[in-house]
C-alpha cells in the first residue's frame, strides 16, 4: 500500500480522535501527541 494523504486532518477531525483516545483508560494507552510521534518515527524508519 503506497498512498499519499492529500491534506492533514482539520481541527474538529483531530479534536474527535484526541477524544476517541482520551476515552481508553488504560495507563498504557497513547495520546494524541504520542500517536503522532510514533507514525513520525515509524515513517522515518522506513525511508
Amino acid at each position: 500500500m503506497n498512498r499519499k494523504i492529500s491534506k492533514p486532518l482539520s481541527e474538529k477531525e483531530l479534536d474527535q480522535l484526541s477524544s476517541i483516545l482520551s476515552s481508553f483508560t488504560h495507563e498504557k494507552a497513547m495520546t494524541l501527541e504520542e500517536v503522532d510521534g510514533f507514525f513520525l518515527h515509524s515513517i522515518a524508519v522506513q525511508k
